[in-house]
């Protein structure tokens, strides 16, 4: 029976908080009665609500749609304002295209008057609320008040420039009317907006930060939601990086080239949620002239004059060269049997752990591995027994490394051109990041010196006296020959 007991409470305990929990998540329903609270500021400093006259009145009103409280401003003149802090009223949403929905999103969001509520400029928005309400009464109020006409005029300005204005789904007004008559309010909010970039799931290269090579494609996606007004994408590639034409699904972005080698690519959007893809393409220059150990790029979202700085990509390139001179085979140098030629890897990681790669090097003929490998910052974990063939050609090569965290690890070692070596000797190499695709790396190769064949010259004396000889036959024949056709007509 214990037990029983036990489960009923724990069961209404459940019911009880799914109930409030359901309460807490609802939203707000329009005609309803909500509390607020009303604050007046001055100076900096919240002051007591009842000081008319005094600072600026705020009425804020809380929706568990939004990360803040909405705020918001008088818009009924002459009607004296609740002092007591706190209150109830009836909340209404107001339709998006009405003028009071237009007047708060365009001077309290776009032109960011509602940003400070202790600014001068708060008190324009509250005149502007008021006079989309009843133009009349706002009239007299600021002519009681002392208004003057360039003041007035200003006033109806704002309201005329915010006519036109196309306010976004995202953002929300709600008029609200205490229930002990006192002056109605307008508060307002927009939608928190969000921003991301991530790798298209179908890039052809590059997915989740893998390596990437010379003339690999890779294509990025930048999502946006609760956008509002013309906001503006930037993003700059860095060096190694060249936007691709016509990828943009939302038209080519203006692009500018900037000294430092990086490219600023700029879009403009008035679409309140999207996604922008393109694709940028790694540099077909030769790696090991241009030092290129990593690709990246930085975005930025500005909606309403606040940037939201997106998360970098970026994309390591392994990338094999010759290792410095001394080295006989150094920059594609002419080699002959004998010489040795060092080759040098370079293996970056942007992970913020260590990278197992591994090295797998073909060797053509004439060339005979010399067991020399080493790492710099990084470990040799592991080098399996080259591969070698009948005529004793080291065939293919392979070395695991670990690459610390945020590090560039360089393999090198050398090879020995051996006297199979005909034409060139050349070797290709490739890398793999753990489980990611295989990058094939430069092909390196090396013309191999042949010696021209040395013909002997002939001693000039003996040379001399075989002509004399050839040339004495020669007149001997011809005189026996003269002599026996003469012989004959005799």
């Amino acid at each position: 029976m214990k037990k029983v007991r036990i489960l009923l409470f724990a069961v209404v305990a459940l019911l009880i908080m799914s109930h409030f929990s359901s309460i807490k998540a609802a939203e707000i329903v329009s005609g309803e009665i909500y509390p607020y609270t009303v604050e007046r500021w001055k100076d900096g400093q919240k002051i007591a609500a009842d000081s008319y006259g005094e600072g600026i009145v705020v009425f804020r009103f809380h929706d568990d749609q939004f990360e803040d409280d909405m705020i918001g401003t008088c818009v009924q003149p002459i009607v004296q304002i609740d002092g007591t802090g706190t209150g109830e009223a009836r909340i209404t949403k107001i339709d998006n295209n009405d003028i009071l929905a237009k007047v708060a999103y365009y001077w309290g969001i776009v032109k960011g008057y509602a940003n400070d509520v202790n600014a001068p400029e708060f008190s324009k928005l509250t005149r502007a609320n008021q006079y989309t309400q009843k133009p009349e009464d706002t009239i007299t109020s600021m002519t009681d008040s002392g208004w003057s006409q360039e003041a007035q005029q200003n006033i109806f300005d704002m309201v005329d420039e915010a006519r036109n204005i196309a306010v976004p789904s995202s953002f929300v007004v709600y008029k609200g009317e205490p229930t002990n008559s006192k002056q109605n309010f307008a508060v307002f909010a927009i939608h928190p907006f969000s921003a991301s970039k991530k790798y298209n799931d179908n890039t052809p290269s590059g997915l989740n930060h893998a390596a990437v090579t010379s003339g690999n494609t890779i294509t990025y996606d930048i999502t946006w939601n609760n956008g509002y007004g013309t906001m503006t994408i930037t993003d700059v590639l860095s060096k190694g990086l060249t936007y691709k034409k016509g990828s943009a699904n939302i038209g080519d972005p203006t692009e500018t080239k900037n000294a430092d080698g990086t490219t600023t690519l700029v879009w403009t959007t008035t679409q309140e949620s999207g996604t922008l893809t393109y694709s940028a393409e790694v540099t077909k220059e030769d790696l090991c002239v241009i030092n290129l150990t990593k690709v990246q790029n930085n975005a930025t979202m500005t909606v309403g004059n606040e940037p939201h700085f997106l998360a970098a990509l970026e994309n390591p390139i392994p990338n094999k060269c010759y290792a410095p001179e001394p080295n006989d085979g150094y920059n594609h140098k002419q080699v002959e049997v004998g010489d040795d030629i060092r080759y040098q890897i370079t293996l970056p990681n942007i992970k913020n752990e260590a990278v197992v790669i591994k090295v797998s090097d073909t060797l053509s003929k004439g060339l005979t591995y010399n067991k020399d490998a080493k790492v710099e910052n990084g470990t040799l974990t592991s080098e399996a027994n080259p591969v070698v063939d009948s005529s004793k050609n080291t065939t293919k090569l392979e070395f695991t490394v670990t690459v610390p965290a945020k590090g560039i690890a360089t393999l090198t070692y050398s090879a020995k051109v051996n006297d199979a070596a005909v034409k060139e000797v050349q070797n290709n190499a490739t890398a793999q990041y753990g489980n990611e695709q295989v990058i094939k790396l430069n092909e390196l190769e090396n013309p191999i010196y042949i010696p021209e064949e040395v013909i002997p010259t002939p001693d000039t004396g003996t040379h001399g006296a075989l002509i004399g000889v050839l040339l004495g036959l020669a007149i001997s024949g011809s005189g026996g020959y003269l002599i026996y056709r003469k012989y004959k007509r005799a």
